[in-house]
């Protein structure tokens, strides 16, 4: 062979190297997005998933406060409509 011949078949191995080399870079760059594009997804996914469940958390704690709040006040009521009543009884067995 002539010194030429075998520089142009490294050469051309090279190139294709060069060329195997640059898709395997372009797949790797495809598959690293394609995940990063997952990963962003999910990611949005869980952060509506817990907005929306910190949101009916918090709802519920309200709702809860509010019902307590109310059957205090209807407690609170009661004691004092019988405290009324009590000391009515109380005040007309003394004028007795």
């Amino acid at each position: 062979m002539t010194p030429y011949l075998v520089s142009c078949d490294s050469w051309c191995c090279d190139i294709g190297l060069l060329c195997c080399r640059e898709v395997q870079h372009a797949e790797c760059d495809h598959r690293l997005e394609s995940e990063l594009e997952g990963l962003r997804t999910r990611t949005a996914l869980e952060m509506d998933q817990l907005r929306t469940q910190t949101r009916e958390m918090y709802e519920r704690e309200n709702r809860v406060l509010s019902e307590c709040r109310d059957a205090a006040v209807n407690e609170r009521d009661r004691a004092k409509t019988a405290e009324k009543e009590l000391t009515e009884k109380y005040e007309s067995l003394l004028k007795e």
